[in-house]
C-alpha cells in the first residue's frame, strides 16, 4: 500500500449520509448530510471535500462504501453514486458490510463500556422493518462472529437463538434496531442486555474506511461495481450478467 494513497469512504444506509476522505490511514476531511438530501447533494459534497484537500477524483485510489443492509432508498443512493464514479473514473470499489462496520464502531468508541461491564458479546441490530432486524453477534474479546453470519430475522427468533447459544452472557446492543426493540430485548434477556447511553444508530464512514484498510492490507479483490446486501426473504442481490 503506497504511503500517500487516498480513500473516499461513503456511508448512507439510514438517516444520515457520511463522507470521509482519508490520506493513508488519516482522515483529512469529513462531512455528513441528511439522507433525504443525498440524491441531490452527495456528489457536490464529495466534490467539496476533494476541493478542500486540493485533489481531484483522479487522485483517489479506492472508494469504500457501506453496501448494506439498510433502508433501500438511502442505500441505493450511496451505491449508485459510488458505482457511477467508479465507472467514470476507473476507481476501484471496496464494499463493506454495514453490520460489521457498526460492530467495529462499538469496539472503537465504547471500549471502556465493554471492559467495565465485563461484556462478552457485541450485538449490532439494524431495523429491517415489519418486526425484523438485520442482526449480528460478535465476541467482545476477538471480533469473531458467534452466530454464523449477518442475517435478517424476526427479532423474537433472533433473541431466542441468542439466548440459547449464549446463556447468561452480558450482551451489548447497538444500532437503530436495538433502540426500536429495547423493551422486548430487556424482557427476553433481562439484566444480561446492556445498552449504551447514546445508541449508535448506524455505522460510520470511518469504520467503513478502517475495514477497507484491512481489506487492502490483506490484498483482497476490489470491484468495479458493488451491489447492495439485501438479506430479507423474497429479496436477493442480483448476480452480474456474464459478458457474451
Amino acid at each position: 500500500m503506497k504511503s500517500d494513497h487516498y480513500i473516499l469512504s461513503l456511508q448512507g444506509s439510514y438517516k444520515t449520509s457520511q463522507v470521509s476522505l482519508y490520506k493513508s490511514t488519516q482522515c483529512v476531511q469529513k462531512s455528513e448530510i441528511h439522507s433525504i438530501k443525498a440524491s441531490a447533494a452527495l456528489v457536490p459534497l464529495i466534490e467539496t471535500l476533494l476541493w478542500k484537500e486540493k485533489i481531484s477524483l483522479s487522485n483517489l485510489d479506492y472508494i469504500a462504501l457501506d453496501q448494506g443492509p439498510g433502508a433501500f432508498t438511502s442505500l441505493r443512493v450511496t451505491i449508485v453514486t459510488a458505482n457511477a464514479i467508479s465507472f467514470a473514473s476507473k476507481i476501484q470499489l471496496i464494499g463493506i458490510n454495514g453490520l460489521k462496520a457498526l460492530a467495529l464502531d462499538m469496539f472503537l468508541k465504547r471500549s471502556a463500556l465493554i471492559k467495565n461491564n465485563n461484556i462478552k458479546i457485541v450485538c449490532p441490530l439494524l431495523n429491517a422493518y415489519n418486526n425484523e432486524v438485520y442482526s449480528y453477534a460478535i465476541r467482545a474479546d476477538s471480533f469473531r462472529s458467534i452466530i454464523s453470519k449477518p442475517q435478517c430475522l424476526n427479532v423474537e427468533t433472533f433473541l431466542d437463538t441468542l439466548k440459547q447459544k449464549q446463556p447468561n452472557k452480558q450482551i451489548l446492543f447497538t444500532g437503530n434496531g436495538s433502540k426500536m426493540h429495547r423493551e422486548l430485548i430487556e424482557k427476553q434477556l433481562g439484566q444480561n442486555a446492556i445498552f449504551e447511553s447514546t445508541t449508535i444508530d448506524q455505522c460510520s464512514a470511518d469504520s467503513v474506511a478502517k475495514l477497507a484498510f484491512e481489506h487492502i492490507a490483506a490484498e483482497k479483490k476490489t470491484a468495479k461495481k458493488v451491489l447492495p446486501i439485501y438479506m430479507k426473504k423474497g429479496m436477493h442481490t442480483p448476480k452480474p450478467k456474464k459478458a457474451h
